[in-house]
């Protein structure tokens, strides 16, 4: 899996590509680091995102967590059908912002 992280002028933008699986959890925690150093809104693009497993939702939580407690807000979006179930299930369409 690749981890793409952009400062955008109002949010930072991250980007999984391929499979969230716990093996790639593992890098992700370290890729997404920038993320919290950062006091900003949040938008995860998921377009290219095949798969996502129970290790990449904690990534996905961890995010929501210290964009949340900062007042921000999070984004998901281009969810495909297949992980749009995931996080139905797993209650996280309440948590995040979709498009």
């Amino acid at each position: 899996m690749k981890t793409i992280i952009t400062e955008k002028d109002e949010y930072l933008l991250v980007e999984f590509i391929g499979d969230f699986d716990s093996l790639a959890s593992r890098d992700a925690e370290n890729d997404v680091a920038p993320v919290y150093e950062h006091d900003t809104d949040v938008v995860i693009e998921c377009s290219q995102l095949n798969y996502v497993s129970s290790s990449g939702l904690r990534i996905f939580l961890s995010i929501y967590k210290h964009v949340h407690k900062n007042g921000k807000k999070v984004t998901v979006r281009g969810l495909n059908s297949n992980i749009e179930k995931v996080f139905r299930i797993s209650g996280f369409l309440q948590l995040f912002d979709t498009k």
